[in-house]
């Protein structure tokens, strides 16, 4: 879901009946996701399981994932250089999940 721009658009996606929802800026923007649109819904965040994207890099990854609990993320642009995959970007992501014991079941 992109970046929902009212709070009942978010309580209803968050609400809805998907085992899980995937928070976005949408369509390789870059752009960091705002998690602070998120902290207003309480306990219904507790029941889903929440993928994270949108401009997450292995700069912000680790604050993301303590911040919100999310269940996984999806990066891409993040461990980028020059529109292409970069291995020491990719490698310094998969170091700052691990620091935040990212093994969710």
């Amino acid at each position: 879901m992109q970046q929902p721009k009212s709070i009942s658009t978010r309580r209803t996606a968050i609400a809805s009946s998907a085992d899980a929802v995937i928070l976005d800026n949408g369509y390789g923007t870059g752009e960091t996701f705002d998690w602070s649109i998120l902290e207003d819904a309480g306990v219904m965040m507790q029941e889903k399981k929440f993928f994270l994207a949108g401009g997450l890099t292995p700069d912000n990854i680790e604050a993301a994932i303590q911040r919100m609990d999310v269940w996984g993320i999806d990066i891409s642009s993040g461990v980028e250089t020059d529109k292409k995959k970069d291995r020491s970007k990719i490698l310094a992501a998969v170091q700052a999940v691990r620091r935040t014991g990212g093994n969710k079941q």
